[in-house]
């Protein structure tokens, strides 16, 4: 098969742009194909030379979404966990941030990975929903344990319990952004309140 040209791969990346939109707004298992060639501006059968199915543009949204997170692990992670300087913690709340954005971005293909994915899902959908990057959870399992070395965390916290709260408080945050129409950048705000919920506590200074 020969490769796509240019126009061709615009026009894909234009069919996925409006899939994804649909698949937030109205949910993957109720979006049609003819939904998301309506919303892409081309005809029913002309979305078939792009996409076979419905089910190969929720593997493509996915597969992207999982590309992102593995590229902000890699960003976050050039310096090392250990570069946190006399603030590990600091390094903590910026990772939620940089993955929280990263959700927000794919909002279709987090929900279809989370909550949506069909119990007829094909071999293809179920295998890439299953392979989040392994890289995310050592990740956080490095910046935990520098935040318990440098005594930011109390070492009796359970980090399992701890990296769990947070794997999925900021893949869920850019869910929860775009749901109450938070702003631009809604989603980094949002993570940084939920990390200093955990982090800091709600009581105020001095409080009973």
């Amino acid at each position: 098969m020969d490769a796509p040209t240019g126009g061709r791969l615009r026009r894909r990346d234009e069919i996925l742009e409006a899939a994804a939109a649909l698949f937030a707004e109205d949910g993957y298992r109720n979006t049609s194909m003819r939904e998301v060639a309506a919303a892409s501006g081309i005809l029913g059968g002309s979305l078939y030379h792009h996409f076979p199915s419905k089910e190969a543009i929720a593997v493509e949204l996915v597969e992207r979404y999982q590309a992102d997170l593995t590229r902000a692990v890699r960003d976050s992670g050039a310096a090392g966990p250990g570069s946190a300087g006399p603030d590990p913690v600091a390094a903590l709340r910026s990772f939620a941030r940089d993955i929280a954005e990263v959700s927000s971005r794919h909002r279709a293909a987090l929900q279809i990975s989370m909550y949506e994915a069909p119990a007829t899902a094909g071999p293809g959908l179920k295998t890439v929903i299953r392979a989040q990057p392994a890289s995310l959870d050592r990740h956080w399992r490095a910046l935990i344990s520098a935040a318990v070395s440098a005594g930011a965390i109390d070492p009796r916290v359970d980090d399992r319990v701890l990296r769990h709260v947070l794997r999925c408080m900021t893949l869920q945050v850019g869910v929860m952004a775009w749901e109450r129409g938070a702003p631009a950048g809604g989603a980094r705000a949002v993570a940084d309140c939920t990390t200093s919920i955990i982090f800091d506590g709600l009581a105020a200074t001095g409080a009973l």
